[in-house]
Parts: C-alpha cells; structure tokens; sequence
C-alpha cells in the first residue's frame, strides 16, 4: 500500500493536518491551509481552533455536490453562535465574581 496522500480524501486523513498546523502554528510567519480530510463543519473548526488560516473542502464536495457547501458554512455559523453565548455567559459570571471580590473593573486593569 502507498504511504502517500490518498485522493479524494477521507475524513481519516484529518489527522495529519490537524497535527502539524497545530505544530507549526505561530512558530512560522506565514498562513496555512488545511487540505486533507475537511469534511464536516467539526472538521473546519478544529482546523481553525489550531490555527489554520483557510481550510479547503474538494474532496467532500465532490463526493455531496456543492450543496454541501451550506451545511459546512451552517454548522460554523452555529457553533460560533453557541461560542458566542458561552462566552457572553462566562464573562458574566467573571464580572459578577470580581464584583463580589471587591475588583468591579477587573477587566479595565493590566496585570501586575
């Protein structure tokens, strides 16, 4: 069997790219883009969350038609969405506890 990259890809091969730009990532001056095994919206945000810059999406669009294109851009959207109030939720109750501790404008201070 070749070790070299299958193609199209499947969504095993997410790993290595996953691995490495999560290695590489502020270690170099330059954007990097995942290539190999983006198929799902969790795919794109690992991806992301590690640092890539661009994730790109060939092999499962061929595979599901460019419809699948939307479900990829929805299920980002929502996570970012869910993101947004998980951290508006968060930062409420970092404020009410900096309240409580005498810090009201704890997040107006530099640290020390």
């Amino acid at each position: 069997m070749s070790r070299h990259a299958q193609w199209p890809s499947t969504p095993q091969a997410l790993h290595l790219p996953l691995t490495w730009i999560g290695i590489l990532y502020g270690r170099l001056k330059a954007g990097l883009a995942a290539t190999s095994g983006v198929h799902e919206p969790e795919d794109v945000i690992k991806l992301l969350t590690v640092g890539a810059s661009v994730t790109m999406l060939c092999s499962t669009l061929l595979r599901n038609g460019p419809n699948h294109l939307r479900y990829v851009e929805q299920g980002v959207r929502d996570w970012i969405d869910r993101s947004a109030e998980n951290m508006n939720t968060l930062l409420v109750w970092l404020r009410g506890i900096a309240v409580r501790a005498g810090r009201s404008r704890w997040w107006q201070t530099s640290p020390t």
